[in-house]
């Protein structure tokens, strides 16, 4: 018995000595892809905490930076604002005995609403407010896409074109995220990617059209990797 309560004891203070911080949370789980609408670093107001959302395979879960550790909820996505599943409620922060009841988070823009119904119909509401990414992450990443659309595909910043580009690759990096695809050899993910250059190669057929003076038309491929878009 003593041997097993030195193991407990050691694992307690190993799960404390492997608290995450934002950044490291951050690195883990929200970097080197687009982001679906839930993920992020969001404030719960009614209790203080600060928590990540995060994919993980097709489902989401969160971690609580406030009290570190893996929430063992999860929620799916059943529309682009509105994601439902099990959560958990914890009293006196006792972590080894959570209340499960059925969860489902709204959002709208920067902020949502947690709401938790419990078996006895007792219900649990936290307002969320999102901490990172905010509008201006996303506005910095629409000008990297159009930088991307200027200097790989010759679509000049400030026409319709580059917008139309930038949003085409947004929303293909979008629906990668969302299907939970990681692997650039899978079906999918090959799909996704022909379907994009498909696109972009038609919009510099256009462009041309318009504009005989630009460069040739070359074949696109262009791929999704960890490290963002490359066209070759």
């Amino acid at each position: 018995m003593k041997k097993l309560f030195i193991i407990v004891l050691t694992l307690l203070f190993c799960k404390v000595g492997f608290a995450l911080s934002q950044k490291e949370v951050i690195d883990k789980h929200l970097s080197g892809r687009t982001l679906d609408a839930l993920e992020g670093i969001w404030s719960l107001l009614e209790s203080g905490q600060t928590i990540a959302m995060f994919k993980s395979g097709n489902t989401y879960q969160f971690y609580d930076l406030s009290n570190p550790r893996y929430d063992p909820g999860r929620v799916e996505k059943g529309a682009d604002n509105y994601y439902y599943g099990k959560g958990a409620v914890f009293y006196n922060k006792n972590f080894n005995n959570p209340t499960f009841g059925d969860k489902i988070i709204t959002l709208s823009g920067n902020t949502g609403l947690t709401t938790l119904i419990l078996p006895n119909g007792k219900q649990h509401s936290w307002t969320m407010k999102k901490i990172w990414p905010t509008d201006s992450d996303r506005t910095r990443k629409f000008a990297e896409l159009k930088t991307f659309c200027e200097r790989e595909l010759n679509f000049k910043i400030g026409t319709s074109q580059n917008s139309e580009c930038a949003i085409t690759i947004y929303e293909t990096e979008k629906e990668l995220n969302v299907s939970g695809v990681t692997s650039n050899n899978s079906n999918d993910t090959l799909a996704r990617q022909m379907r994009l250059n498909n696109s972009l190669q038609l919009m510099q057929q256009d462009l041309k059209m318009m504009n005989p003076s630009q460069p040739q038309i070359r074949q696109l491929n262009c791929m999704y990797n960890a490290f963002g878009w490359s066209c070759q």
